[in-house]
């Protein structure tokens, strides 16, 4: 999108420092703005086609120039930074080097569950590629939140049962995801070996099983989370494919 040829159609995602956000067809303004680590989280206030709607945005900042951007129950999408309709590299694309632990931020360990903070992140683009990612209490509230009635979120105290008892499940875990990024293949946090064979110019991922079946991008096949662990992972090979 950033070297699409404007006005054709602008679909570009605009934020500012303001906590306004959208694009030409929605207007929005974030409130209740928080961060942890490199992931911020807001309430959205938006407006479109003359109706208004609220949502609970979660942003993971992999670079100044990355970010995963989670709303509600939809899947996460990732933006790059553009620039006078070019990406933006002067500050540095995650993916032309090795992420640091705060720039890769958390991988999902499912579509409508949590997500992990990576806390360790061991020889990344090798043929030993190595994560490990523990539920934090950001990560609770980012999932109470997400999965509230509607999106709306909850209330402070119904908030806090929420995490607490998220933690009481999740806090003694880690999470352990492998890659060889040389041969693209992952095995993810909950097993298996997955071939990761192809990304389209929009960033899906064309995955295949251990029988050789392309799982596609169902949220059910864990499709979703293999992406995002596979480029947390390999993020040159990743770019790579898309590139091919």
């Amino acid at each position: 999108m950033c070297k699409q040829a404007l006005p054709d159609y602008d679909e570009r995602l605009h934020i500012k420092a303001n906590g306004q956000n959208g694009s030409v067809e929605s207007y929005c303004s974030a409130s209740s703005i928080n961060r942890t680590g490199s992931r911020l989280t807001f309430r959205n206030t938006c407006t479109s086609e003359g109706e208004r709607f609220k949502s609970t945005v979660s942003v993971d900042i992999v670079s100044p120039d990355r970010i995963i951007w989670k709303e509600g129950k939809q899947a996460a999408v990732i933006y790059v930074r553009c620039d006078n309709g070019k990406t933006s590299s002067s500050r540095g694309d995650a993916s032309t080097k090795a992420p640091t632990s705060f720039e890769a931020g958390s991988f999902s360990l499912s579509s409508h569950g949590y997500s992990a903070t990576i806390v360790s992140l061991t020889d990344p683009d090798t043929t030993n590629a190595m994560m490990t990612g523990k539920v934090t209490r950001a990560d609770a509230e980012e999932s109470c939140q997400r999965n509230s009635t509607n999106g709306d979120g909850l209330k402070p105290k119904a908030l806090k049962k929420c995490i607490d008892s998220a933690m009481a499940e999740e806090g003694s875990k880690s999470y352990v995801s492998k890659a060889n990024c040389a041969s693209r293949t992952i095995i993810p946090h909950f097993g298996g070996r997955y071939t990761v064979v192809s990304v389209t110019s929009t960033g899906s991922a064309s995955i295949l099983n251990s029988r050789r079946e392309d799982i596609g991008s169902v949220t059910a096949t864990g499709g979703p989370s293999i992406q995002d662990q596979f480029e947390k992972l390999c993020p040159l090979s990743f770019k790579k494919l898309r590139r091919s």
